[in-house]
């Protein structure tokens, strides 16, 4: 590890940000932080990265090492971001620290709301409103019969892949898009607010016509096969029309102990505009003091990414302190932007963190039931599932990590084996 201190002083917070290749999200986080408003109080930007082949660390010190309260950590292998988030709170002479992804830009008000709700209530956590990178525009396709488009669309001359997280009623086999009537899509407005051509292909007829609804416009076409359906759209339509979905207001664990996002891909209608409680937090976006984070046992290494955040809420909860969801405090996040959702490394993850989480902080039972029902899904996807081998791989492999690793949790929990987190 090669560390590099720009900036080294004593603050009263400091923002924690641990990179991996994310040099292309870099430019807008950074030219965010320095818009952030800061009355009477200080902070300095620890980042952490986790040996990028990107020119992430050249591009931050050429761009920003003069301009903002920085100090660089250069990690000479892929520590994690449990590990390297808590390398960057060691090296922190700060009262609190702030976790923030590489993947987001924030608001001017961002971090002082942050600070300020923190501070006021005396909570073990504060969780920021975290909603998506983009503005969205939403479309409704309206026919009588299903119709099948391709599930790319051309926007302003570049092909773009649809999410399907950012879809309702509507399947998605063999690359295309089963849509029927009333079926949603809401796209990513990369470009702006500007002006905007979108075309889908219709990969088959239907009889009649084919309605495509874009916010207040309506575009008919004809029920023929293997044809563009275009769109133009000015500044101003698009403006009258955008949108913002959540990402997160707030994590929790459903009846299966999966984690989630409270508000997930919901349009932002005012309905998360009240601080409250709330079971988990988002360490994407979240303030802790730092003597609590130490406490606690800072984030559990062996965890990596994923649930990380959980079970160190979990755990600051045990503490007796609350965790609060404060809705000023807005961050823009790309999401899984510095991994790719359920690529093998992010099964491999998710699905081992699930069941340690369980095990660290359930009865064994629970646990035991748990792990059963994963061991019943895992065979069914190795051996009956069309996903492809390296996928099946990470699940057999996040089974065999949770074998090795689940007694110790459940020994600590009996005080058999000495406790780390």
């Amino acid at each position: 590890m090669n560390g590099v201190v720009l900036f080294l002083m004593s603050c009263d917070l400091s923002i924690i940000i641990v990179n991996f290749n994310g040099q292309k999200y870099l430019e807008k986080l950074f030219d965010s932080l320095q818009c952030l408003l800061h009355e009477n109080f200080s902070f300095d930007i620890i980042f952490v990265d986790n040996n990028s082949d990107d020119n992430s660390i050249q591009f931050i010190k050429e761009k920003y090492a003069g301009s903002l309260p920085l100090r660089l950590i250069e990690n000479k292998a892929n520590m994690g971001f449990a590990r390297a988030n808590n390398l960057g709170a060691m090296r922190s002479k700060s009262d609190y620290l702030v976790f923030l992804n590489n993947d987001t830009w924030v608001e001017p008000g961002w971090l002082m709301n942050l600070y300020g709700c923190i501070r006021d209530t005396g909570a073990g956590i504060v969780n920021s409103k975290l909603v998506f990178f983009y503005d969205f525009l939403p479309i409704i396709i309206n026919t009588t019969v299903g119709v099948r488009l391709s599930d790319t669309v051309t926007i302003n001359g570049n092909p773009c892949k649809i999410d399907l997280k950012f879809c309702k009623n509507i399947v998605h086999k063999d690359g295309s898009l089963i849509c029927n009537n009333g079926s949603r899509i809401y796209l990513p407005l990369i470009d702006g607010a500007t002006d905007y051509k979108i075309t889908f292909y219709l990969e088959s007829a239907c009889n009649g016509r084919i309605s495509i609804w874009i916010g207040t416009e309506m575009f008919s076409f004809p029920g023929e096969s293997n044809i563009d359906l275009s769109a133009r759209l000015d500044s101003k339509t698009i403006e009258a029309n955008t949108l913002r979905l959540l990402q997160n207001a707030g994590s929790a664990i459903n009846d299966n102990y999966d984690g989630y996002d409270v508000g997930f891909c919901e349009t932002d209608c005012g309905q998360y505009d009240q601080t409250r409680e709330i079971d988990s937090a988002c360490g994407a976006a979240m303030i802790i003091k730092r003597k609590d984070f130490l406490e606690a046992g800072m984030f559990d290494e062996r965890f990596f990414m994923y649930y990380e955040d959980t079970d160190l809420s979990y755990r600051i909860k045990r503490q007796g302190k609350s965790l609060l969801y404060c809705p000023r405090a807005v961050v823009r996040h790309f999401h899984a932007g510095s991994s790719i959702e359920w690529s093998p490394h992010f099964i491999y993850y998710v699905f081992r963190n699930k069941l340690l989480f369980v095990a660290k902080h359930f009865s064994a039972s629970v646990f035991l039931h748990q792990f059963l029902k994963h061991c019943c899904r895992s065979v069914w996807y190795i051996f009956f599932s069309s996903n492809d081998t390296a996928s099946k791989v990470a699940v057999l492999k996040s089974l065999l990590s949770v074998v090795g690793l689940a007694p110790l949790y459940l020994l600590k929990k009996k005080g058999l084996c000495p406790r780390s987190h």
